[in-house]
């Protein structure tokens, strides 16, 4: 490994030398700004794409009456009505109480240690009660993914089943526009 507190050689560096370094380290940090501005610029454009795709199209295309719509160009523009959900932390509890209780309990991941999947929970039963038995250390973390809670709340909402407790999980309704561009292009 080369001391670069002492050089790679013996003599000290020459001026042109030392020139060529500080040169060096000035393109570093310009490009060091560069990667800045074109990440910050990147940030603009998906948050402009964002508003675009959630908001402007969306809501002009529901202005006239529209779900879809074809150009001139052969380009298919569609809005579609979509869902995301998510449960606060203080309201975890509760909600995974309702879900128990209205028969969706297999929507609950538990975890101890390692990771039991859908409708697994007799099986981490008898685990944990093994690691009580011998005095193992152990955690259960009980969780629902977010794409698995989302598909659910779709669903309960498609098919009216059970009303979902908007207090306890947060469902946000909003609608995505798509363009396709046509094929012949």
């Amino acid at each position: 490994m080369v001391d670069y507190s002492q050089g790679a050689k013996a003599e000290f560096p020459t001026e042109a030398e030392l020139s060529t370094i500080a040169c060096l380290a000035e393109q570093q940090v310009g490009l060091e700004n560069d990667i800045k501005a074109a990440e910050a610029k990147l940030h603009d454009l998906k948050s402009a794409y964002l508003k675009m795709r959630t908001e402007a199209l969306p809501e002009a295309m529901k202005q006239v009456g529209l779900s879809e719509f074809t150009l001139s160009n052969g380009a298919t523009i569609s809005v579609k009505d979509n869902i995301n959900c998510n449960i606060k932390l203080e309201n975890k509890a509760g909600a995974f109480e309702w879900i128990r209780d209205h028969g969706h309990g297999s929507i609950i991941k538990n975890d101890v240690l390692f990771s039991f999947g859908t409708g697994e929970g007799e099986t981490r039963d008898m685990v944990v009660e093994y690691a009580e038995e011998n005095d193992l250390p152990y955690s259960v973390k009980e969780a629902i993914h977010a794409n698995t809670l989302t598909a659910w709340a779709k669903k309960q909402l498609e098919t009216g089943t059970d009303e979902i407790p908007e207090n306890l999980i947060n469902v946000f309704r909003f609608s995505v526009a798509k363009v396709t561009l046509s094929k012949k292009r």
